[in-house]
């Protein structure tokens, strides 16, 4: 039962994400209501989990990637990124759109 319900949520995931950047493509410059209601339900909160689930992958890649200089660019990649598409851009936009400004993170 737990495995048809995962695969259920990815469906549904891939399914919401995909309509939110049809979506934004449409209209940059304002996102409708809807936009705004999917990133804030479904949005947010998958990016919270992937900023954690990075942050636990950086803590358990440390042990590689400080002998190789390379911790900075894992850390961009794996919790930045994903905190910077949560965090850092107004609801129900393209995180995209919005990359060249800079937010919170520099």
């Amino acid at each position: 039962m737990s495995r048809l319900l995962m695969v259920g949520i990815l469906i549904l995931g891939l399914a919401l994400g995909s309509s939110i950047a049809t979506a934004q493509n449409y209209s940059q410059s304002k996102p409708s209501p809807e936009v705004m209601f999917l990133d804030g339900l479904v949005g947010r909160p998958i990016g919270i989990a992937a900023t954690a689930v990075g942050f636990a992958t950086l803590v358990a890649t440390l042990p590689f990637t400080l002998p190789s200089g390379s911790t900075g660019q894992a850390a961009r990649g794996l919790v930045r990124e994903p905190a910077a598409w949560t965090i850092g851009r107004p609801l129900g936009q393209n995180y995209m759109f919005h990359r060249h400004q800079r937010f919170w993170l520099p």
